[in-house]
């Protein structure tokens, strides 16, 4: 099912749940380290102590392991609602925790999120080349925390390369709520302009030869052509070449 929904100048993009993500987790009995929820809980009490483990097992041999969940806590601590889906074995609760990247960093493994997830959208040919200066507003959800990075999920909701992209985020054609390479695992909201915003430089998106490059615009290089000069806070390469012939002007200056 498509679940890309338009009304005037808004997108709905959905991450899709294929599957929970693997644990990857070294077996004791082979060399296989990718293990699966069985979906069920040990709940074990010892006077007004409590130990709660999630129970997984080797995709290869079958071996049953434990993943600590609570350990030695009293028993007044834990919620009673939260015990009693322990000891029934909520699968809700054992979804919860299977995609729990904290719990994960705690109980020493990782999680892997390989072919658990794909992006369902439709974007209507020639959405971003619309004649018009309204926004085009995308709302991306999630139906799991997968770890996505922004810059591939723009590829490939809007179908352009990475270099595009890249282009439309540093000229302000597309505004993101967090930075371009991040990596995004809840729902967020995006804004495309289909035509690109007024330069902000009165000198225009191009920058004199030597101009530091701070924002991603345009420099122009030897032999008229132009060049996306990405984010970064140190001059661009024209500026490091002068300043090195600056600098053997000003010591053969000295010498003398």
């Amino acid at each position: 099912m498509n679940e890309f929904r338009s009304t005037g100048r808004t997108a709905q993009w959905v991450i899709r749940e294929l599957g929970l993500p693997a644990i990857v987790k070294a077996c004791l009995s082979c060399r296989s380290a990718r293990h699966r929820p069985t979906g069920k809980f040990r709940v074990n009490a010892n006077g007004k102590l409590l130990d709660v483990w999630m129970l997984i097992c080797c995709e290869h041999c079958g071996r049953t392991s434990k993943i600590p969940v609570h350990e030695r806590i009293q028993v007044r601590v834990l919620d009673r609602e939260r015990r009693l889906r322990f000891e029934n074995n909520d699968p809700a609760m054992v979804r919860e925790l299977a995609v729990d990247a904290a719990l994960a960093s705690r109980a020493g493994y990782q999680l892997d999120w390989s072919g658990t997830c794909k992006l369902e959208t439709a974007m209507p040919a020639g959405e971003l080349e619309r004649a018009d200066t309204a926004l085009l507003k995308v709302t991306v959800s999630f139906e799991l925390p997968v770890p996505i990075r922004v810059e591939r999920l723009l590829t490939a909701g809007f179908g352009l390369s990475r270099p595009v992209v890249r282009g439309m985020v540093y000229s302000g054609r597309i505004r993101l709520p967090m930075a371009i390479d991040a990596q995004a695992r809840a729902d967020f909201t995006l804004f495309v302009f289909t035509t690109p915003p007024p330069s902000r430089d009165p000198a225009g998106p191009v920058h004199q030869l030597g101009r530091r490059a701070r924002d991603g615009r345009l420099v122009r290089v030897p032999g008229g052509r132009r060049r996306l000069v990405l984010l970064r806070s140190r001059p661009c390469w024209t500026d490091r070449r002068r300043s090195a012939r600056d600098r053997r002007h000003a010591g053969g200056g000295q010498e003398t």
